[in-house]
C-alpha cells in the first residue's frame, strides 16, 4: 500500500517518521480503522529509516499538531447566546434578544461563541495543491451522454446557471450548504446544530460522503435566529459569487476563480427550520401545496396534493415576522387568511 502524504507541501514537510504517520492515520481515517485497532509498530514493514523504539512513529496528537500548523484554513469567532438562540451580528448588544443571557460572562470573554470555517480559504488551499485541484476538475471535464441523471450538475438548476454565463471558468466551483441538528450527549439538554458544506465539483462518491463542518452551533435551545448563525455564511458567498477568488497555485501560476451556491437543505425539521415552515404536523404542513389539514388524533391531509395551489414565499415570510403565531392558526398569504 502507498502511503501518500496529505499534505503535499515539499517546502514544509517534517522528517520520515512524520510523513510515515501522517500518511498511516489518513489510511486509517479513509478505511475507518478504529483507533483501538492501532497497529504494533515493531510488526510494521518496512518502517521509515529514522524510526525505532527510542525514536518511534509519531502519536496521532503530534500529527494532528502538524496538520494545523502547515494549514492555511483560519476559524472567525463570534458571539452567540449561551443558550443558542441567536449570533452576536454587531458590536453593541449585550443581551439576547430572546433570553435574559448576557454576552459577556465576563469583560472581553463572551459567554459563549460559534467558530465559522472560511470557504474562501478552504477552497482556496484546495485549488493551491495539484492533487486536491485536479479533483475539483471534475466539474468541468465531466460529460454525461447516458440520458440518466447521475449527479446534481445533471440537474436544470446548474445548466441554467451555466447557461447564464456562471462557471465560465474551469475552476469555479459549485458547493451547497446543509443543516442538521443533534444531541451529542445522551439525557442532556445540551442540543448542536451542525451547518455542512458539500463541494459539488467532486465526483459524487467523494463531494457526499465527505462534507466539510465549517459550523457547530450548540445550547441548550434550538437556534431562535438561525440567520444570525447562518449571516457571515451567506456574506462570504456572495462575495465568492459576485467577485474572484485569486488563488496562486504551488506552481506560481496564478488562476481566477467564483464559488456558486447552488443548495441549502437538510432533513424535514431543518428545512422547516430554514424556510420558517411551522411543521409537517401543522395545519398547513405541506410546504410545497397549500393544504389544509384536519386533526382527529394527528393531523391529515386529505386529497392529492398536486390539485392544490403552490405556496408563495409570502407565506414564509409572514411566519418569519410573526414568529409567535399559533402553528394550527389560519395562513396569511400576500395579507390575505386563506379560507
Amino acid at each position: 500500500m502507498e502511503l501518500v502524504d496529505p499534505i503535499d507541501d515539499s517546502d514544509r514537510l517534517q522528517d520520515d517518521a512524520m510523513l510515515w504517520a501522517r500518511g498511516f492515520y489518513k489510511i486509517m481515517e479513509d478505511t475507518n480503522i478504529p483507533r483501538s485497532a492501532l497497529f504494533d509498530y515493531d510488526n510494521c514493514n518496512p518502517l521509515p529509516a529514522d524510526a525505532s523504539a527510542e525514536n518511534p512513529l509519531p502519536s496521532l496528537y503530534l500529527v494532528k499538531k502538524c496538520f494545523e500548523e502547515v494549514s492555511d484554513v483560519t476559524f472567525t469567532r463570534h458571539h452567540s447566546c449561551p443558550r443558542g438562540c441567536m449570533m452576536y451580528c454587531d458590536d453593541e448588544t449585550t443581551t439576547c434578544a430572546y433570553c435574559p443571557a448576557a454576552r459577556l460572562a465576563a469583560p472581553e470573554n463572551p459567554a459563549s461563541y460559534v467558530d465559522n470555517l472560511s470557504i474562501r480559504e478552504y477552497m482556496a488551499g484546495k485549488l493551491h495543491q495539484a492533487t486536491t485541484r485536479n479533483q475539483l476538475l471534475y466539474r468541468h471535464q465531466r460529460s454525461n451522454d447516458s440520458g440518466n441523471a447521475d449527479d446534481i450538475l445533471d440537474g436544470d438548476v446548474y445548466k441554467l446557471l451555466v447557461n447564464d454565463g456562471l462557471f465560465s471558468s474551469q475552476y469555479d466551483i459549485a458547493i451547497g450548504l446543509s443543516i442538521d441538528g443533534f444531541t451529542p450527549l445522551d439525557k442532556s439538554s445540551f442540543q448542536a446544530t451542525m451547518v455542512n458544506m458539500t463541494v459539488y465539483n467532486l465526483r459524487p462518491m467523494i463531494s457526499t460522503l465527505s462534507p466539510t463542518t465549517i459550523m457547530i452551533i450548540s445550547g441548550t435551545n434550538k437556534p431562535r435566529d438561525l440567520e444570525s448563525f447562518l449571516q457571515p455564511v451567506f456574506t462570504e458567498s456572495m462575495q465568492l459569487t459576485s467577485g474572484w477568488l485569486d488563488v496562486v497555485l504551488d506552481n506560481r501560476q496564478e488562476i481566477h476563480a467564483k464559488v456558486h451556491f447552488l443548495t441549502f437543505t437538510g432533513d424535514i425539521p431543518a428545512v422547516a427550520d430554514l424556510i420558517h415552515h411551522s411543521g409537517h404536523m401543522s395545519k398547513w404542513g405541506c410546504r410545497v401545496y397549500l393544504v389544509r389539514g384536519a386533526h382527529s388524533g394527528g393531523m391529515y391531509f386529505h386529497g392529492m396534493a398536486s390539485k392544490f395551489p403552490i405556496r408563495q414565499v409570502a407565506s414564509f415570510q409572514h411566519t418569519l415576522r410573526h414568529s409567535n403565531d399559533d402553528k394550527n392558526a389560519e395562513l396569511y398569504c400576500d395579507f390575505m387568511i386563506i379560507e
